[in-house]
């Protein structure tokens, strides 16, 4: 199904990490979710989607790499499974202190694209007091190959499409284009040709000097 919206849906890329966080947090049941992206230095990460009690208070908090436990896993491109996060030396309160959202238990796995991370993915807070476990992890694995998919293809899309209105701009102001102009009988002679060939199906072979 995942698949399918990557597919049919990608130049929606915001709408579709959310579908996959949603369809995280229903697989492994737990209290909240986000996937984190970091600068370009690798500095810092920020919330793309934030899901739970506390998401949308979380959103525009940095999270330092070099001091939480979501930065510990982008530097060392490793999952991690916690469950008891407030002793973890890794831990860093400052998304705790501002939301007053406690953290008891999470998993948080790389997001990579073309084996390289770009951010992370956490699962916070095991619903009904229960522990994280080996499963949760696998799935968030999984679910985090498909955001980085929907990642990948949604830049292509962005990409191709930003070419696209480039090339277009271009045409409508004549920039770097220029009209065709020749006084030649053998060049009007090949470029009707060439109009003639444009609107069939036909391919067409030029030899010579004036092809």
């Amino acid at each position: 199904e995942i698949n399918s919206l990557i597919n049919s849906s990608y130049s929606d890329l915001d709408a579709l990490l959310v579908y996959i966080l949603e369809s995280a947090m229903r697989l492994v049941e737990c209290e909240s979710s986000s996937i984190l992206l970091a600068d370009k230095n690798g500095s810092v990460l920020y919330f793309k989607v934030a899901l739970g009690p506390a998401g949308l208070q979380a959103m525009n908090i940095p999270v330092e790499t070099e001091s939480s436990i979501a930065g510990w896993v982008f530097k060392h491109n490793e999952s991690v499974l916690i469950n008891d996060v407030q002793r973890d030396s890794r831990f860093s309160p400052v998304v705790q202190g501002h939301t007053g959202y406690k953290t008891e238990n999470m998993v948080v796995v790389p997001m990579r694209v073309h084996n390289t991370c770009i951010g992370v993915i956490e699962l916070l807070n095991k619903a009904g007091g229960k522990k994280f476990n080996q499963s949760d992890l696998g799935i968030l694995e999984l679910l985090s190959e498909q955001a980085g998919i929907a990642y990948q293809t949604a830049e292509s899309f962005r990409n191709v499409q930003n070419e696209n209105n480039l090339l277009q701009e271009n045409l409508s102001s004549g920039s770097e284009y220029h009209t065709f102009i020749t006084q030649s009988a053998v060049m009007k002679d090949l470029l009707k040709t060439l109009e003639e060939v444009a609107v069939t199906n036909t391919s067409v072979l030029l030899l010579g000097e004036s092809g």
